[in-house]
């Protein structure tokens, strides 16, 4: 599953994807990516939520930030974040992933 979703962000042309176990919040990874823009990171997020639940059938999806330069959708065993790259360098979430192993 999680090979699947990061074939489909970088299909729908999210860069720059990186994965970490996550040790901190009760779910198996993260995954961070940067979206060209607000507008292509809301499409990204809606057909990434689309797929999820109709590949894998998972109904509790949360998104959160859907209007802003950073969006997290949250599947439970995976949490997604997509930003612009302004948001991206600006927060700098890997540092505070930076404990955690990466994985891919």
């Amino acid at each position: 599953m999680l090979n699947n979703l990061i074939n489909f962000l970088n299909k729908n042309k999210i860069n720059n994807i990186q994965t970490f176990n996550n040790n901190i919040m009760n779910t198996d990874c993260i995954i961070i990516g940067t979206g060209m823009s607000k507008i292509h990171i809301k499409a990204v997020s809606k057909k990434l939520t689309h797929y999820a639940k109709m590949k894998y059938n998972i109904k509790n999806i949360i998104i959160a930030g859907e209007n802003t330069d950073w969006i997290v959708i949250d599947y439970s065993i995976f949490i997604i974040h997509i930003m612009i790259k302004v948001a991206r360098l600006k927060y700098n979430i890997e540092d505070l992933l930076s404990n955690n192993d990466k994985i891919i």
